[in-house]
């Protein structure tokens, strides 16, 4: 991690910006498995040549095949739908897909880096404008790692929470990861290091997290938790029984492109 000097130390509190209250998007990252694929029902192929290669742990097999025409042409209606009266332009003019659009637009990307020191304090960097801003936060970032989208009024944000842990017994004196004197006494809080505070678009983010930090701890360390288990187990399971690597069958063939007057 690039870490940055302390240009200058002002207390931030959290309760500075006015909005709605600060709420968590879609579910928290709990460690459960994703369900599995649904099976696709692929129409008959025909093989026109195969080949082999063995791996050591593993065959691939590689078949070029007749071209099974999986893919309707751009200005086709759709078929065997229940929407079959619906074109692919008109499904992309529907009300429900230009909200989901208008929806993503008004969405802002939060990138953070978080070091967790001794479990309480985190030193944080965030980037806004092309700027680099740095806090220390009275805070277990660790457990907003289960976090991925909030919202903050009506504005919504998507989270990249980049997070790590140390023990300050592994640091230098002189080391800017070193919790400070002035960490702020009050959980879910945080001071700025760097950055211009007169710039508060710059804090909106930052300060949403503490906001749902203070306020949804005890789902947050929960979902955190349960992860944490999942994944030790998984591992665990995986030191028993080694998963073995399954074969490998690719299917590919060659497109024409159309020729003027409708040929191939």
């Amino acid at each position: 991690m690039k870490l940055h000097l302390v240009l200058f130390s002002l207390l931030f509190i959290g309760k500075a910006i006015e909005a709605e209250e600060a709420v968590i998007v879609g579910p928290l990252q709990d460690g459960s498995l994703p369900l599995p694929a649904p099976k696709l029902d692929l129409p008959p192929v025909e093989i026109k040549e195969t080949k082999t290669h063995q791996l050591p742990d593993r065959t691939v097999t590689i078949h070029r095949i007749k071209d099974p025409s999986l893919f309707l042409e751009p200005e086709k209606k759709l078929e065997n739908s229940e929407h079959s009266e619906v074109t692919a332009d008109d499904s992309f003019q529907s009300a429900a897909v230009q909200e989901r659009l208008a929806s993503q637009s008004k969405t802002s990307h939060l990138f953070v880096s978080a070091t967790v020191v001794d479990g309480h304090a985190t030193f944080l960097q965030w980037w806004h404008d092309g700027e680099v801003y740095s806090a220390w936060s009275h805070a277990d970032w660790m457990v907003l790692t289960s976090l991925t989208a909030f919202k903050k009024g009506d504005q919504q944000f998507s989270s990249l929470l980049m997070a790590g842990e140390m023990s300050s017994a592994h640091l230098a004196q002189d080391s800017p990861l070193r919790i400070p004197a002035n960490l702020p006494t009050e959980v879910g809080s945080y001071r700025v290091e760097q950055g211009n505070l007169a710039n508060k678009e710059a804090f909106v983010g930052i300060e949403a997290l503490h906001e749902i930090y203070r306020n949804d701890y005890a789902r947050l360390k929960a979902a955190y938790d349960l992860r944490e288990q999942r994944r030790q187990a998984r591992e665990d399971e995986l030191a028993v029984r080694p998963s073995k690597p399954e074969n490998i069958t690719l299917h590919y063939w060659k497109v024409q492109p159309k020729k003027k007057g409708g040929g191939k």
